[in-house]
């Protein structure tokens, strides 16, 4: 019986290269996990160069050996060493999902399995306009297969373009003629891919992180290296360690300095990208003397698991920040412990496994003989995994989620507070809440630091299943086209004071929070609702209708000269383009002259600001019986923080009131799903039904703190 030798994990490894996908991994898996360190994402950019150099190194020799590459075989290679364990990791993470995701969660992560087991993550988070830094949406737990993604598409481009030069270039007989034609093609592939990631950066950030398109340059880096080594096949040994340690030096500066608001991937990914190099290159040394930082036995091991680790560690992370996100640490040793277990119960077997000898005949022996030497390693993976698994289960039935702490009296509105703009003086802070707010803000501290769920009203199943009845009001959210043309005019029809509501649909779902204001008893106040869906008011193409109907309420404006006007926009990304969204400043510019067209003809004006955006996108894709709704909390994003900035700016301009509705739905910053016995949101953005009529005396009182809802002749009077 044939015994195949077994090799050692290490075997035709440069050790230096292992402890560097070490150093790559634990960046990558600290800065998921913790948020620290900062920069720790550019670990990807490592591997990058890594796998440009290996798989361009490997590819360089076939040619010099045989003059051409064989496609099936490499691609034999590829698929045993990164599919079975991708394909665990993919079909485990789905077996978990459908367990602890809610079911629209469940349907969006089982589209995103499909995309990554196609080799094209990538392509969906571009599609979906995932931000890497600042997701609006649920995380997905294969968000980190997009960088797979990338370097799967480099391998199916680069063998294919080495066989048709070398094919070319075999009539010449020379083989610096393929050295050349190679070189050529390489250094015009990376040059315009960096261009084309510097352009992308600023005007497309999502495309330009994902896109193998704005990374190829940094595969392109390693193919370049591999090249240049085969000319220089060694170097002084001082030359090699000042380079190798100069070179990790760079790679750690990277991860500690390098953070998401800088121009990424280019032109700051130039920094690990070149330190990489360094650590290459420095290894190549004729005594082949490497940092013991780098070759130590933890460190290479760890880059030998580091496949299987970099796969295991982002599901583990987000599913235990869905079921206990208080126990995110455990995601460091249950990932570790993960990757071992597949490296030796999965990867290191099959990727040793004799294949081409097929089952037959001696063959059969041959496999026999496999089995033999890999059954003490796949024993001690499997018992580890095991392990591993029940000591989740313990640790998650175990732990308990602590209640997020708030500190009594916080401003809850962040960076942010109300204020009246009068044009000269700014935003004026008002010191003391009336008691709506204040009654409203501790039910948002209680929310926030709850342990389970309360009862809800309506009951949250009727969100789930989409079963909440409509009320009349409701025939005032619709599109342009759609909008009734009477019917949405609230309080006294017949009242001497006329206030509008102008905006999009977050305007529209407001309904429920203004119309009893002008609804009480002996008001003169009528509200004429003049919002649509997806029309948001400014200068912005969604579609015709939309444009027209725009116009219209802007006439109707200058027409009836209302003493009150209301704008809500949403403060979500507007795409302009193909794969671009406009910036605060895009936006200011669109906005501002319809904003000054409104002023000129109305007696107020005040730009209120929608709910700030949720990331969990609404219970349907959070809430689970059981479980803690702190895993439903969300918080102030950046994109409503830049509007807010904007707006309040603007209404200082126009000498009009901009007033903050992140006060009465969040608490430093953290915003809670539900409110008292309320939902807040049916979705990112619009309020429910309910809670928007639990807001009515709220903004009731922020209206007339700010001034904005006095009769005409009290403003008048005011004023002089």
């Amino acid at each position: 019986m044939q015994r195949p030798s077994r090799p050692t994990p290490t075997t035709g490894k440069r050790l230096d290269i292992q402890g560097l996908r070490a150093v790559a991994v634990l960046a990558v898996l600290f800065n998921h996990a913790f948020g620290f360190p900062r920069g720790g994402f550019v670990g990807v950019d490592v591997f990058f160069v890594i796998s440009g150099f290996l798989i361009t190194t490997h590819l360089l020799g076939e040619v010099r050996r045989s003059g051409r590459v064989d496609l099936l075989a490499f691609a034999g290679r590829r698929i045993r060493r990164l599919a079975p364990v991708a394909v665990t990791v993919i079909a485990t993470t789905m077996a978990v999902a459908v367990a602890v995701f809610a079911p629209g969660r469940v349907e969006n992560v089982s589209t995103d399995a499909v995309w990554s087991l196609a080799a094209a993550a990538n392509f969906r988070f571009i599609t979906v306009g995932t931000d890497y830094f600042q997701a609006d949406g649920p995380t997905s737990p294969f968000q980190h297969f997009w960088s797979l993604a990338v370097e799967e598409q480099f391998y199916l481009v680069l063998p294919v373009v080495m066989l048709v030069l070398a094919l070319v270039t075999r009539p010449l007989r020379r083989r610096r003629a393929f050295t050349i034609a190679f070189a050529a093609l390489v250094s015009v592939v990376v040059l315009s891919s960096f261009l084309l990631a510097l352009v992308l950066t600023g005007d497309q950030p999502t495309v330009a992180y994902f896109s193998t398109a704005t990374r190829a340059w940094e595969l392109g880096i390693g193919s370049a290296l591999a090249l240049v080594l085969t000319r220089i096949t060694s170097l002084p040994e001082v030359w090699g360690q000042v380079l190798a340690h100069l070179g990790l030096v760079v790679i750690v500066a990277s991860v500690f300095l390098i953070d998401e608001g800088r121009g990424f991937p280019a032109p700051w990914a130039l920094v690990p990208v070149l330190g990489t190099v360094l650590v290459i290159l420095g290894g190549t040394t004729v005594r082949r003397r490497h940092s013991v930082i780098l070759t130590n036995r933890l460190s290479t091991y760890l880059g030998d698991i580091s496949y299987s680790l970099y796969l295991w560690h982002f599901p583990t992370i987000v599913v235990i920040e869905q079921i206990a996100p208080g126990a995110v640490a455990l995601a460091v040793p249950f990932s570790i412990a993960l990757a071992v277990s597949s490296f030796h119960l999965i990867e290191r077997p099959l990727l040793s496994a004799p294949w081409s000898g097929g089952f037959r005949g001696s063959a059969v022996d041959t496999w026999a003989g496999w089995l033999a030497s890999e059954r003490a390693d796949v024993r001690r993976g499997g018992f580890l995994a095991l392990s591993t698994a029940a000591l989740l289960l313990i640790s998650m039935a175990t732990v308990t989620t602590k209640p997020l702490e708030t500190v009594p009296g916080a401003d809850l509105a962040g960076d942010f507070s109300l204020g009246q703009v009068d044009g000269t003086s700014g935003a004026e802070p008002v010191d003391d809440n009336g008691p709506a707010l204040a009654g409203l803000q501790e039910e948002v501290r209680q929310a926030i630091g709850a342990t389970s769920w309360p009862t809800l009203s309506p009951p949250i199943e009727d969100y789930l299943d989409g079963s909440i009845p409509e009320g009349p009001r409701q025939l005032c959210i619709q599109k342009a086209e759609d909008m009734p043309k009477t019917g949405c005019v609230f309080g006294n029809v017949d009242g001497a004071h006329t206030a509008v509501l102008i905006g999009d649909s977050t305007a529209a779902y407001e309904i429920d929070a203004l119309a009893p204001l002008f609804e009480e008893p002996g008001s003169t106040w009528k509200l004429e609702v003049r919002s649509a869906v997806a029309c948001t008011f400014m200068d912005y193409h969604v579609t015709q209708p939309c444009t027209e109907y725009r116009e219209q309420t802007m006439l109707g404006v200058e027409s009836t000269h209302p003493d009150l006007a209301i704008i809500t926009n949403t403060y979500g990304q507007l795409p302009d383009g193909d794969d671009r969204f406009l910036s605060a400043a895009d936006i200011e510019k669109r906005l501002t002259p319809y904003v000054e067209r409104v002023a000129a003809s109305a007696g107020e004006v005040v730009l209120l600001a929608p709910p700030p955006i949720s990331s969990k996108d609404g219970a349907v894709n959070c809430y689970q019986p059981g479980q803690s709704p702190v895993s439903c909390l969300s918080s102030i994003n950046s994109d409503w923080r830049q509007r807010a900035e904007m707006e309040q700016t603007l209404a200082e301009a126009i000498d009009g009131v901009w007033i903050d509705s992140s006060a009465a739905v969040c608490s430093d910053g953290r915003c809670p799903l539900f409110i008292g016995d309320h939902l807040v949101l049916n979705d990112k953005v619009h309020y429910t039904a309910a809670f928007a009529a639990r807001l009515a005396p709220v903004y009731e009182e922020m209206l007339r703190a700010a001034g904005a809802f006095d009769e005409p002749e009290d403003r008048t009077t005011a004023a002089g």
